[in-house]
């Protein structure tokens, strides 16, 4: 059954996340749900919180290529 495979897949990525990060909960299941249910994730923190890491993570165990847009106070046009 597909649900199977997906939960196979997905308990894959989370043990893979949970090997390389601590803490973080919501955000690695957030994406690997988004992932699963082949929609996109929104990942917002302060620096240095992996989220980054968590991306390229689910990414590469999913054969997937990441786009990373980061955004700053300066990345808006001027008014």
């Amino acid at each position: 059954h597909a649900a199977t495979a997906a939960l196979g897949v997905g308990a894959q990525l989370r043990a893979a996340l949970d090997d390389a990060i601590i803490g973080q909960e919501d955000a690695k299941e957030a994406v690997v749900l988004a992932l699963l249910a082949k929609e996109h994730a929104y990942i917002e923190g302060p620096p240095g919180v992996a989220k980054t890491l968590i991306a390229e993570i689910v990414s590469r165990e999913a054969g997937l290529q990441t786009f990373t847009h980061q955004m700053h106070r300066d990345s808006a046009s001027p008014t």
